[in-house]
């Protein structure tokens, strides 16, 4: 699946066409607060990117901030297998993902699009919280995921 394939079934399905603008991006809304970018990658026909802005860095923040987004980062199991990166220049939280259209069926990127849209709720409740401690269920737990 390529990139204007995936988007013109999720337009279909949801009743708007889609396309990439000059930019080579495509954002959507959800719920009216979410907004989700859908790039496509220079040169890659059947490859995207997801990234949102899920807050900001707060100012005087400690390690414990960042200690908290690398922990969620770590296997991908406080992210659903999401990225959070900080854009030093604006100081806000990223959150983003890559899609493998290639090897991804419709449905496939629909769930990843719902994860994805999941954990952008999660995360911009947290960071807008003001709480740097973990909050259930968006980091790793204390296991190891290997048992012998």
């Amino acid at each position: 699946m390529t990139i204007a394939e995936m988007l013109a079934q999720l337009g279909s399905q949801i009743g708007l066409a889609l396309k990439l603008d000059h930019q080579g991006t495509c954002r959507l809304i959800f719920d009216g607060e979410i907004s989700v970018d859908i790039e496509a990658v220079a040169g890659v026909a059947d490859q995207a990117y997801l990234h949102t802005m899920v807050g900001v860095v707060p100012a005087g923040v400690g390690e414990e901030f960042y200690e908290l987004l690398l922990s969620a980062n770590l296997f991908g199991r406080g992210t659903g297998g999401a990225i959070l990166s900080v854009d030093p220049q604006r100081r806000e939280v990223i959150l983003h993902r890559t899609l493998q259209l290639g090897s991804m069926s419709y449905p496939d990127v629909t769930a990843a699009m719902e994860a994805f849209i999941t954990q952008t709720r999660a995360w911009t409740h947290q960071l807008r919280s003001g709480s740097t401690r973990a909050a259930k269920g968006l980091t790793a737990p204390d296991a190891t995921f290997l048992k012998i």
